[in-house]
């Protein structure tokens, strides 16, 4: 990687596997974040 300020980390789980999975990416890509809570 060039420039580390440039990249960031990005966690990936899937439905299909029970593994997380850590890559990283440009920060211009803007990458969606999904939220999903638990009600009790």
């Amino acid at each position: 990687m060039n420039n580390k300020q440039e990249y960031a980390t990005k966690y990936t789980l899937r439905y299909d596997t029970d593994e997380a999975h850590t890559d990283y990416a440009v920060k211009d890509n803007g990458f969606p974040i999904r939220y999903v809570m638990n009600k009790e």
